[in-house]
């Protein structure tokens, strides 16, 4: 589904396949946590199912976004669940090829708070060029929720107990 495709889901093993009712726009992005609860990107809107069946689906992004809310985007954007604990969520988005934000959520998108967004002196995004369309990896330390990796065309790792430094001058 990843990469412009839609969502289908089964629960026959595969015989037959579904596409749950909410989930009419492309999927760009599809992450499964370690507990099989689902987050897809679909059209822009983040969506949220505790196991990826039908009727289970809810938006989690917000339209008029508050300090606490995650927006909806009409960039790109990725997911990554913790495997420590499955309510710790990160989201980043895109601004076209820039940075938009990376967002973290402790439970399970109820709340979310922007951990970081693009700066003069910060966009792991871009180097020369920018590249968020194309090169976007997230990903969360298995051994500790609050330690986050972001890629684009270097890579970044944020800790909370120690923010942010570069760990890479050149991704791609």
């Amino acid at each position: 589904v990843e990469g412009g495709g839609y969502v289908y889901t089964s629960t026959d093993g595969g015989a037959t396949w579904t596409n749950p009712a909410v989930l009419t726009s492309a999927c760009t992005d599809l992450t499964v946590a370690v507990d099989g609860s689902v987050w897809a990107n679909i059209g822009g809107r983040t969506y949220y199912s505790p196991n990826g069946n039908d009727n289970t689906w809810v938006e989690i992004s917000k339209s008029l976004a508050t300090g606490t809310d995650l927006p909806r985007t009409n960039g790109r954007q990725k997911y990554s669940v913790s495997a420590q604990d499955p309510n710790t969520v990160y989201c980043v988005q895109t601004a076209g090829n820039e940075l938009g934000g990376l967002y973290r959520s402790g439970d399970r998108g109820v709340t979310w708070e922007l951990i970081r967004g693009k700066s003069a002196l910060f966009d792991p995004l871009c180097s020369s060029q920018c590249q968020g369309i194309w090169n976007l990896l997230i990903g969360v330390s298995p051994f500790d929720k609050d330690h986050v990796f972001l890629a684009g065309i270097t890579i970044w790792e944020w800790k909370r107990s120690a923010g942010w430094r570069q760990v890479d001058s050149q991704f791609i």
